[in-house]
């Protein structure tokens, strides 16, 4: 029963703050791409597969999320914890004859209810470079 209470105010959180991120112009998110670089992606939540422009040029687009975890503190000091399963675009090789690189990347975000973060990792290749 806990579980599932904890699933759903994650669940509404997190659904929050994509509707509130579709509405809004873009947000930055800094993507560690390891020994590829580091790059300051802007995302606008259209959508798990949405492409990141990158400041300074380029597009990156995804292929694959991996181990997403979120957290939630509500105004009371509860605190929830979610992991989402790893998605892949298309079926079994996406991103084929792609230079892909692996990002990680971490999302803070603040609400009228408390404040939580989102966190992964994304595989994906660059366009536009």
């Amino acid at each position: 029963m806990r579980r599932t209470a904890v699933a759903a105010v994650i669940g509404i959180a997190m659904s929050l703050f994509l509707v509130m991120n579709a509405s809004a112009a873009q947000e930055e998110v800094v993507i560690d791409c390891r020994d590829d670089g580091t790059y300051t992606a802007l995302v606008g939540g259209n959508g798990v597969f949405t492409p990141g422009k990158l400041v300074g040029g380029g597009v990156l687009i995804p292929v694959a999320f991996e181990n997403q975890h979120s957290v939630f503190t509500d105004n009371e000091g509860n605190v929830f914890e979610d992991s989402e399963p790893d998605v892949k675009k298309g079926n079994g090789n996406p991103g084929r004859n792609k230079d892909l690189i692996v990002c990680d990347f971490t999302v803070e975000f603040e609400e009228e209810g408390g404040s939580g973060t989102f966190s992964g990792t994304v595989t994906g290749y660059i366009v536009g470079r």
